[in-house]
């Protein structure tokens, strides 16, 4: 879910083109290697976590967000609320 999460964060910042990001979707799908989304997903929970991931430094959150097909960039700061709609918004494609 990760990649796919990042992939419509990057989108939605304006970074990844529409074309892609539809791209990346199809391409995910198709082989169907997404988790079975539990009942009980609360994307704003979630969003409040990712200051703890691997990558946040100093309790800032940073991304690794596709600009285009094989080619990224690291984004830092990134607006919780964006965050959280972008893992609802992937929460649809998966289910």
């Amino acid at each position: 879910m990760g990649i796919l999460t990042e992939s419509v964060i990057s989108n939605q910042l304006g970074i990844l083109p529409e074309a892609d990001l539809e791209r990346i979707i199809k391409i995910i799908l198709k082989y169907k290697c997404l988790p079975e989304i539990k009942s009980g997903f609360c994307s704003k929970r979630i969003a409040s976590f990712i200051c703890y991931d691997k990558k946040a430094r100093l309790g800032t959150s940073r991304f690794v967000l596709p600009k285009s097909i094989g080619e990224t960039e690291t984004v830092s700061g990134i607006n919780p609320d964006v965050i959280a709609k972008s893992l609802e918004k992937a929460r649809i494609f998966i289910n």
